[in-house]
């Protein structure tokens, strides 16, 4: 399939979309908090906490979700591992042959970069990206407020 791929109805809702390019028969699964599952640890575990409620919170996360949640934390885990590796060892290492020492780029270094991909494609995804957040309207109507709201509109009952 060619061109964009289309945004998740609760995406348009949120940013406003016309509402002829809505589509009212998507699955909508319920909002919440999946599972952490139990192979993701250390730094991606910690990224599943820091995450996972706030996304919850803004409406961006099911539980249908977790698989791409997990995928962007473990993509994460690498991209701080292998960063740390390449700290410690740098950006050119040094390969013994026959015919001498060779300089080349470290595997940590293209690591990294597949990570820091992978991670850019879940953030969009999730709306995390400045530029992707951009495109994001959030009503910022309280629950007084709708109530309020629905006073006004509510037929009165006349005695």
């Amino acid at each position: 399939m060619k061109g964009r791929k289309p945004k998740p109805t609760n995406l348009k809702l949120i940013e406003g979309m016309r509402k002829d390019r809505i589509n009212y028969e998507e699955p909508l699964p319920s909002i919440g908090v999946p599972k952490c599952p139990p192979s993701l640890v250390g730094e991606a575990k910690r990224e599943w906490k820091r995450l996972s409620s706030e996304l919850a919170d803004l409406g961006l996360l099911t539980k249908l979700d977790r698989a791409a949640l997990a995928a962007y934390c473990a993509a994460w885990e690498k991209f701080i591992d292998s960063n740390k590796q390449l700290k410690k060892e740098g950006m050119v290492t040094f390969i013994e042959t026959k015919g001498g020492k060779y300089p080349t780029i470290s595997p940590y270094l293209s690591i990294m970069t597949k990570a820091a991909e992978q991670m850019r494609r879940f953030l969009i995804e999730f709306g995390m990206t400045p530029s992707s957040r951009s495109r994001i309207r959030i009503d910022k109507r309280t629950v007084e407020d709708e109530e309020f709201e629905n006073l006004l509109t509510r037929p009165q009952l006349v005695k």
